[in-house]
């Protein structure tokens, strides 16, 4: 039967070719459920327990076979590989491993079989990329709260830590996407990195929404975000380094753009 565990696992074994997860989900068995739930050819199809991203298959699989664009989410726990296992042997130190290699080989195969079709009508071009995003610590040092009784050079000490808010491990990318998630955005939607007056700004929300992590901030950048008219523009205090008559001019920037202006078309301005 096409819904068997036996099944699955030569299914998976073609893509991954050792013998490297056990009982992996049908993917036969996720697109009949697909299908009898009605799920739209737009639809988000959410997997809490991914394991080796069957459901990821099954919606690519399901795509390919009416031109949908559905999209999957896939949770999986990094649950540790048994060191005399056949995954740890073949490099995969964790079961989520296993599901993000699975997904990069079924894309690569897909888009490797739309190779060899003949362009006869004008099919929807599907979405097949993917992102892998880690539930970790802020990359934004926080205020510690301190009892009364704390010395006062331990309270100095955590003053100084705190002038530079971010953390020194944290990357560019990784405080983006922070700064996304918490600002309610979805972190699978286009972004667009622009250079404006010499220094990289991200774009997205079709550029009402832009974020700047340079080191480095002028008063020309200012005035060009200001031009653009995002409705929010964050950027590091510490880019500021420590110079008060610039935050101040980038404030006067922006409150000059918004004279006038109702709430929906001013401009918020935020530095964290």
């Amino acid at each position: 039967s096409k819904y068997t565990t036996d099944n699955a696992t030569s299914k998976l074994r073609e893509l991954l070719e050792e013998r490297i997860f056990p009982g992996p989900k049908s993917t036969n068995l996720i697109q009949d459920f697909a299908q009898i739930s009605n799920t739209q050819e737009d639809s988000i199809i959410l997997d809490f327990f991914a394991g080796s991203a069957s459901t990821a298959q099954a919606v690519l699989d399901l795509n390919t076979q009416d031109q949908g664009n559905r999209k999957f989410i896939m949770v999986q726990l990094p649950e540790k590989s048994p060191e005399d296992s056949e995954a740890f042997k073949a490099g995969y130190k964790n079961v989520a491993d296993i599901g993000k290699e699975r997904i990069r080989r079924v894309i690569t195969k897909l888009n490797d079989e739309d190779k060899g079709k003949l362009n006869l009508e004008d099919p929807i071009k599907q979405d097949r990329g993917f992102k892998v995003l880690k539930l970790d610590k802020s990359n934004f040092k926080e205020w510690r709260a301190l009892s009364p009784e704390t010395p006062q050079d331990e309270i100095i000490k955590q003053m100084e830590l705190s002038l530079d808010k971010v953390e020194p491990k944290a990357t560019e990318e990784d405080m983006l996407y922070e700064i996304i998630i918490k600002a309610g955005l979805s972190p699978t939607q286009p972004i667009a990195k622009l250079e404006l007056a010499g220094t990289p700004v991200y774009a997205l929300e079709d550029g009402l929404f832009m974020v700047c992590l340079a080191p480095k901030v002028t008063q020309e950048l200012f005035d060009e975000v200001s031009a653009k008219k995002p409705a929010k523009f964050i950027c590091l205090d510490s880019a500021f380094e420590g110079n008060d008559k610039l935050k101040a001019n980038a404030l006067l920037t922006f409150e000059a753009r918004n004279t006038g202006k109702d709430d929906a078309s001013q401009i918020k301005f935020e530095v964290i």
